[in-house]
């Protein structure tokens, strides 16, 4: 699935770095935490989240890092189920701030982040790749 969303947008995808990353993620829960959508009979979907801190927006924050939907169960409302999800799940956690970040061009996903309270920093969103490795 996840090759699948990469290709929305053209990003890089490296079968070996992504298992790589992957098993690292699970297993270092501190990093944040994965979640797979399904319905009663398949898994449709998944999203994960990762863990920062910021003084700047209150204390621990956390980052929707991916959330995917195969195709054919967009448009139903499972969108806006799994906002409302994560956003119950991040009180739990007792984060002070949650991020995301979407492509501009994507107006459906922007339209339900702002529904359910998501702003635009109005700041770019840079970084710098560093190897790690």
């Amino acid at each position: 699935m996840r090759k699948e969303f990469y290709s929305i947008d053209q990003y890089s995808f490296e079968e070996e770095e992504q298992a790589r990353l992957t098993v690292d993620f699970i297993l270092h829960p501190s990093l944040g935490i994965l979640y797979i959508i399904s319905n009663e009979t398949q898994t449709i979907g998944y999203v994960c989240i990762t863990y920062g801190y910021s003084f700047e927006y209150g204390g621990k924050t956390a980052f929707i890092d991916e959330l995917f939907i195969i195709p054919e169960e967009r448009n139903k409302g499972l969108g806006s189920q799994v906002m409302d999800f994560i956003l119950t799940k991040a009180k739990e956690l007792k984060l002070a701030t949650l991020h995301l970040e979407a492509e501009k061009h994507n107006d459906k996903a922007n339209k339900l982040y702002s529904k359910k309270g998501f702003k635009n920093s109005n700041r770019f969103l840079l970084y710098n790749r560093l190897n790690t490795q």
